[in-house]
């Protein structure tokens, strides 16, 4: 077997690994979710690299061994062994074979099960080269034909990442689009009631702000909390924009009454409480706590945005306003990097992250054997002015991010995509 024919079937049950093994409502030490998250991420990440290169080494897949052993014990030491593993990107109701690349997958499974089987299919995997006919049409210079530009870009874009902003091509340009998150199943009448009291409570602090003659800064900021919390937005923007609340309340609180300070902490408490009820934002908290990024990424992190919100104001054609303006205001939400939560820092991060995965994603499509599915898209672009996309804003905005996203090792995927996109040989008539 291949280590590219089942690297999305892995990735799945890492994921559902991590949501299995990692949730804080599990009744286990932070310290222990955090030793079981990384080890999950390690793996991943190993599986990631194998796909890039197109082969799992023999060093490679003794490593990948190791790191499920040692992840099997953990979860036998801290006695997990009997938690069932929660599907997410795997279907119950379908079987999978080892002759079908995959796992057996029916009812409930234990998670020391699914790494049991996780680990008997890595040592499954060859560790040669993946098939020449792949790349049967490569120049002899070195460049690469359009069909093995899309191949190798599929096996490296990350399908989602968790951030507060999503980017689609909509209507020919690329735009910000909504996303509605959904609580977890058994808290969802919870949580609509929450998020009523979140919104009567918010229009009280409103109402309060506006007549205390507070700094305009802290009501915008609340503004757009209540905003995002009255329309059922992307639960990670809003527990973002709480995080700046709470730091925009610390730093003014001194320019506001008593009481009123007060309703505005409970405020932030109350909704920190409520975002805590969805898995996207456990996700999206465990995840950054993960990344170690220092006061000088945080402040790189938003010089780069900065500069590519400067370039895609200049492109109106092609990229909807919503996007710098998106980019300019996670980046505002950034006012001293040395102050800054890592959320907050690591919300532009991801967010940029975003971006260009759907950019290239978007190359791939175009490039690969699914561009018929693209054209839809792009039934009045001519094939010089999707090259010209292509060419301008994917490999651009990856330049400028290259240098900041190769220090974080989930983020360097960006640079061998750029390195792709810059070897390909594009038509332009």
């Amino acid at each position: 077997m291949h280590i590219n024919a089942v690297q999305k079937t892995l990735n799945a049950i890492l994921t559902g690994l991590k949501v299995s093994l990692t949730d804080p409502g599990i009744n286990v030490r932070l310290d222990v979710r955090m030793e079981l998250a990384l080890k999950l991420e390690q793996i991943r990440m190993l599986l990631a690299d194998s796909a890039i290169d197109r082969q799992l080494s023999l060093d490679r897949k003794e490593t990948l061994l190791k790191e499920t052993k040692e992840l099997s014990e953990i979860i036998l030491l801290n006695e997990l062994a009997d938690r069932i593993f929660i599907y997410r990107g795997l279907r119950k109701d379908v079987q999978f074979t080892r002759q079908t690349k995959g796992l057996e997958m029916r009812g409930e499974t234990y998670v020391i099960d699914i790494v049991t089987d996780m680990r008997e299919m890595i040592g499954q995997l060859d560790f040669v080269p993946l098939h020449q006919d792949l790349f049967d049409n490569a120049s002899s210079h070195g460049a690469l034909t359009k069909r093995e530009a899309s191949l190798r870009l599929n096996r490296i874009v990350p399908d989602h990442v968790i951030s507060p902003v999503n980017f689609d091509i909509v209507e020919e340009r690329l735009a910000v689009v909504p996303v509605t998150s959904a609580p977890d199943p058994q808290n969802r009448s919870i949580a609509a009631a929450a998020r009523d009291a979140l919104i009567e409570q918010g229009g009280r602090v409103l109402e309060n702000l506006r007549i205390s003659n507070c700094d305009r800064r802290l009501l915008e900021a609340f503004e757009r909390l209540q905003d995002k919390l009255t329309h059922e937005q992307d639960i990670v923007q809003v527990g973002v924009l709480n995080i700046s609340c709470e730091n925009l309340a610390a730093s003014f609180k001194d320019e506001l009454p008593t009481a009123v300070e007060a309703l505005v902490r409970g405020h932030s408490a109350a909704v920190t409480l409520f975002v805590a009820q969805f898995q996207a934002w456990r996700d999206f908290s465990e995840q950054a706590l993960l990344v170690d990024l220092s006061p000088v990424d945080i402040a790189d992190v938003k010089s780069t945005a900065l500069s590519i919100a400067a370039r895609f104001e200049g492109d109106r054609e092609r990229i909807d306003e919503s996007v710098p303006r998106t980019i300019r205001y996670l980046a505002s939400l950034i006012t001293d990097p040395a102050t800054t939560a890592k959320r907050t820092g690591y919300a532009l991060l991801t967010s940029l992250e975003n971006l260009v995965a759907r950019l290239f994603s978007f190359a791939a499509e175009f490039l690969g054997d699914t561009a018929k599915q693209a054209t839809k898209k792009l039934s009045t672009w001519t094939a010089r002015a999707v090259v010209a996309f292509v060419a301008s804003t994917v490999v651009a905005a990856g330049l400028e991010l290259g240098p900041v996203f190769s220090r974080f090792q989930a983020t360097r995927w960006v640079q061998n995509a750029v390195e792709i996109l810059q070897k390909v040989e594009l038509p332009v008539d």
